[in-house]
């Protein structure tokens, strides 16, 4: 009794009264089995310094050691391994320890016992070894640590199952694949079914499986002892993937089982019709021509994508004609215009075509061109002989810049970033500054990071300057007849310096200039002669030779540029499904003309049926991907996801219409439309499909207006602010609590947050709606809860949106000069935990939105202080998350507000919510997992360069106890690019630690001297986190990032 329950004292009290201490109950269990039993470690110590034998088995034959691991007690397990417990003994069923933990799923233990040098090769009276346990059971951590160790792979049990077999069995997918890329046999037959594991996941449908003994070489024809091949049993019940998969790699369609059935018939008697009808179309020579035609082309896709970017009047339409031609048609239609004519593009940029001048000045929308393009302009242009190019126009109109994140990111293409040098400089420096800012924006970082924080996923930029010949500062040709301006190569160089680890921008700046040529431009012409046919022009013979020459010389260096920015080896290899479907897309464009639009699964089934009927689910995926990045599809994804066959029509037609400055102008002011007034704008194309599309663009929501449903499209809702909506002395909110929220972007990134807003509205109506539809469902027969759902509302305006449930209300708006994003919250006193939440709710569809369509933009969550809030004054004091951390390295709970005035932080974190101060992690107790990968680029950036007296990366690394790691974190030539050795570093020491903290960091850091580091940590760092039911669930897990949603959408809160 003493052992079992852990009692140190009472042990060694009996101890010292001569008790006879090797005593066994009547099962045969001793003292020290007991103990291992509860786990008591102490305990055992102590009777095994008394002289009590360790390794006594029961009447069972079990051990303490089988007892421990039965139970799960590591430490206990540990401490009997490093005392030489007998780890290989048997038990009455034949299991050692190792069985005995596999099958329960202990990892840390199973890893002692390898370690300490358990036989993995025994089998209990099952014949079982370890692996089987861990893999019946479905144990992957387990199995793979036995399969470090080298436990067999072959080995069978009483009927004849390996290990792989029943993982098959149990659908234990993960564990067979570890299997069989550890080396296992394929073909051992059962003997109690006589199939193979490969007949057992094809009968089960285990797709990957499949694939995966295909690859590694399986005969696929291989027959059970009743004579049944893979595919018979995949036809019989019905795997269609599984059964694509197997007639690719040679299986026979015409093979008959014993009973004298094909799969065909098979397949045809359980009713799988799909299945029938795919044998039947396989068979003879015409599988060979679709296998054929799956096969990988060794040239990568043939054509890219050319992405035009800049503000209005910089002249991308103009280029995109040029390149259309095989001369310059007018590069700048303004040299050709009539001697009448004298209206200059800074006259025109002074007429703004506004929607009208009483509404706030961002509706004011510029349009510096009468002739902008509208939308997204696609074409498909050759610029040198069989060169193809899909060329993506961006118009510089800023109502679209919300949607442009569909159609950038990708980095396998070239992006024109163009600006004029009619402008001063300054305005030049700002616009290549905002248009690499944005393309940055939109691109999803990806791990590792490279040397100095460089992402591996950097997009390729040329920049090109128009407008030479009315340049302000002047524009000249160097040696080799180019021309140079200083102010654009100044520009250059800023921004390759600013953007060198975020965008690969082209070396070489393009001054385009449509003035007389050098004999450099007439002997490249003559070059380049034989690569272009010559149009009759619109120009006398002279203009029309020297705009011939700029443009031999413009896709000379197009096609040069293409070879210094795409590595051929990033781009997928082309087949003969892809130009099958290429020659397809014209018909299918024609017969969908009026709504090109096609679901997911009717893209899939198009394919099949009209192209190849063996392409699986992967092989349309790739096909999906070529197409993208050839620039023939869209893709969306949504409830149902869409592929857009045709990107013109979306582009353009649709919001190039839907946004335009026309649109705008005549649009009704609150931006909602029923269904019948949103046919009438687009009459051509099925109103009902085409809210689809834009829903699934995030453009619109359905709403409900006076009991009748609506569309609602933020990006047209003009309303103004009504007066009232905030006011101080409200007397639903008696001694009213308040909290809130400023978003803002670094300023290096410019006002990217206000392209957003629409979008954010968007999701509010939706978080509400599908709240309100769950809690409708949940209480309908509660007439409360009705009641409190009828007082819930989302009311918006242009840039601002305020949502009520029950007693809390918020608001989010932007500033006046729309750098940052503001939310407020505020609630009656004994609501304090429901409002946290409910601004966390605000604050996390806001960050979802950001993190959807700006994956590169880092923001900062600045906290508003309470007090100041609930005083409603202009100025509203913020709490950066620098004095937050900092205030947590100094052991303080309080920030100064002002002067002697101080705020607690349970008041600015927890809105005074004790509850929820009690799941407050604070930012420096986090694991350094949580950093950021902004946090972690910057950490790169600072410590990743070699200083005078050594690598800081390494100063750091002994600093965290890694001596010993250093050689390995050291970049080898073998790699094919440069991790950040910093991020290696901190990458082992979370490996070693998963509990290293972020204070433990910064500690570190500031003892090697680089506060610069910390500084970069306060700056990007989470002050704290709030945790889940979930994030208790798995703490000290140091597998969690980003900042955590609660577990409540914003209409949970009327439960």
């Amino acid at each position: 009794m003493a052992a079992s329950g852990g009692h140190v004292d009472v042990l060694k009290f009996l101890l010292s009264k001569g008790v006879d201490i090797s005593i066994r109950d009547k099962q045969g269990d001793n003292a020290i089995y007991w103990a291992a039993r509860q786990g008591h470690t102490d305990i055992i110590k102590c009777l095994v310094e008394a002289g009590v034998p360790i390794s006594t088995q029961n009447k069972s034959g079990e051990t303490a050691l089988h007892v421990a691991a039965r139970y799960g007690h590591t430490s206990t397990v540990e401490y009997l391994c490093s005392i030489e417990a007998n780890i290989n003994l048997f038990d009455n069923l034949g299991e050692t320890p190792l069985h005995c933990a596999a099958w329960h799923g202990y990892v840390q233990i199973v890893h002692i016992l390898c370690e300490s040098g358990a036989l993995l090769t025994l089998q209990n009276k099952e014949k079982e070894t370890a692996l089987h346990c861990a893999a019946v059971r479905g144990n992957v951590d387990c199995v793979r640590v036995l399969l470090e160790y080298g436990a067999p792979l072959n080995h069978t049990d009483k009927r004849g199952s390996t290990a792989l077999h029943l993982a098959c069995q149990r659908h234990n997918m993960a564990i067979a694949l570890l299997i069989l890329n550890a080396g296992c046999k394929l073909d051992i037959l059962d003997k109690e079914t006589g199939e193979t594991a490969f007949h057992c996941a094809a009968r089960e449908g285990l797709l990957s499986v499949v694939q995966t003994m295909c690859s590694l070489g399986i005969d696929v024809n291989i027959e059970t002892a009743d004579g049944w091949t893979a595919l018979h049993l995949a036809c019989k019940y019905g795997h269609i993937e599984i059964v694509r998969c197997l007639l690719l790699v040679g299986a026979d369609p015409d093979k008959l089982n014993k009973e004298g059935l094909t799969g065909e018939i098979l397949a045809l008697a359980q009713g799988f019709t799909n299945i029938s009808d795919l044998m039947s179309l396989v068979k003879g020579e015409r599988r060979m021509s679709f296998i054929t035609q799956l096969k990988p082309n060794p040239q990568p896709i043939s054509r890219v994508k050319l992405k035009l970017l800049g503000s209005t009047g910089v002249g991308k339409s103009v280029l995109v004609e040029s390149l259309k031609c095989t001369y310059l048609s007018s590069f700048f239609r303004r040299r050709l215009q009539p001697a009448g004519h004298t209206n200059s593009v800074k006259q025109r940029n002074r007429n703004k075509l506004s929607r009208q001048f009483s509404l706030p000045t961002p509706l004011n929308y510029i349009v510096g061109n009468p002739t902008y393009t509208k939308g997204v302009d696609i074409q498909v242009i050759n610029i040198a002989g069989n060169k193809e190019f899909s060329v993506w126009e961006f118009s510089g109109y800023e109502p679209y810049y919300m949607l442009y994140d569909y159609f950038l990111g990708d980095v396998n293409c070239i992006h024109i970033v163009l600006f004029n040098l009619e402008d001063s400089l300054d305005e030049q420096m700002a616009q290549v500054i905002f248009w690499l800012n944005f393309l940055k924006a939109r691109i999803h970082p990806k791990m590792p990071i490279d040397h100095c924080g460089k992402l591996q996923n950097t997009a390729q930029v040329i920049l090109v300057a128009t407008h030479s010949d009315k340049s302000i500062s002047p524009c000249h040709k160097n040696s080799q007849g180019n021309l140079v301006n200083d102010e654009a190569k100044y520009i250059l160089d800023k921004v390759t310096t600013m953007f060198q680890y975020d965008l690969d921008i082209c070396p070489q700046i393009f001054i385009l200039d449509a003035t007389s040529p050098s004999s450099n431009d007439m002997r490249s012409f003559k070059q380049q002669m034989s690569l272009y046919h010559i149009h009759n022009g619109y120009v006398d013979g002279t203009d029309q030779a020297a705009q011939i020459i700029l443009l031999a010389i413009l896709r000379r260096f197009f096609l040069k540029t293409m070879t210094h920015v795409l590595c051929p080896q990033k781009l997928p290899c082309s087949n003969g499904l892809l130009s099958a479907v290429v020659a397809q897309l014209p018909e299918w464009r024609k017969a969908f003309h009026s709504y090109p639009v096609l679901s997911w699964l009717q893209f899939t089934e198009h394919i099949r049926g009209s192209v190849n009927p063996l392409a699986s689910e992967e092989d349309i995926k790739l096909l999906d991907r070529q197409l993208q990045l050839m620039g023939e599809i869209v893709y969306l994804h949504s409830q149902t996801d869409l592929v857009v066959l045709n990107p013109q029509w979306l582009g353009s037609e649709v919001l190039g219409n839907l946004l335009s400055h026309e649109r705008i102008s005549q649009a009704r002011v609150t931006g909602c439309f029923t269904l019948d007034e949103f046919q009438l704008m687009y009459p051509n194309t099925d109103a009902l499909s085409l809210i689809q599309v834009l829903e699934a663009l995030e453009l619109c929501s359905a709403c409900e207006v006076d009991e009748e449903v609506e569309y609602e499209f933020p990006c047209l809702n003009f309303v103004e602010a009504l007066d009232g909506l905030w006011v101080k002395d409200d007397e639903r909110f008696p001694n009213q609590v308040y909290g809130g929220v400023r978003l803002h972007t670094s300023f290096q990134s410019g006002a990217q947050l206000k392209y957003l807003f629409p979008r954010i509205q968007v999701c509010l109506r939706r978080s509400i709606l599908s709240g309100e539809e769950e809690d409708e469902a949940e209480n309908s027969d509660d007439e409360a809860k009705g009641k409190e759902l009828k007082d819930a509302d989302l009311y918006q305006w242009h840039h601002g949106s305020k949502y009520c449930c029950a007693r809390l209300e918020g608001i989010i708006d932007m500033d006046k000069n729309e750098q940052y994003l503001e939310i407020k919250v505020r609630g009656p006193e004994g609501e304090r935990a429901n409002l946290y939440y409910f601004l966390e709710d605000f604050v996390n569809i806001i960050e979802q939105v950001v993190e959807n369509v700006c994956p590169g933009l880092c923001v900062e969550r600045y906290t508003l202080s309470p007090m100041q809030l609930k005083q409603h004054g202009k100025v509203v004091r913020s709490y950066s998350p620098t004095e937050l951390l900092r205030m947590q390295m100094d052991n303080r709970s309080s920030v100064v507000l002002s002067g002697n005035i101080k705020e607690d932080f349970i008041d600015i974190a927890c809105l005074g919510s004790e509850e929820i101060l009690e799941t407050v992690t604070l930012g420096m107790d986090l694991p350094i997992s949580h950093l950021t990968i902004h946090t972690q680029r910057l950490l790169s950036l600072l410590l990743d360069p070699p200083e005078a007296m050594g690598k800081d990366w390494c100063l750091l690394a002994v600093t965290l106890g890694l001596s010993d790691a250093i050689p390995s974190l050291e970049p080898s030539e073998s790699e094919a690019t440069c991790v950040s050795q910093t991020q290696k570093v901190l990458q082992e020491w979370t490996r070693r630690k998963p509990d290293a903290s972020i204070r433990h960091l910064v500690s570190k850091l500031k003892e090697i001297g680089r506060v610069d580091a910390v500084e970069a940590i306060l700056r990007t760092g989470p002050p704290f986190k709030v945790l889940s039911f979930e994030d208790q669930m798995t703490e000290g897990s140091g597998g969690t990032q980003g900042t955590n949603a609660s577990t409540n959408t914003l209409s949970n809160l009327s439960r």
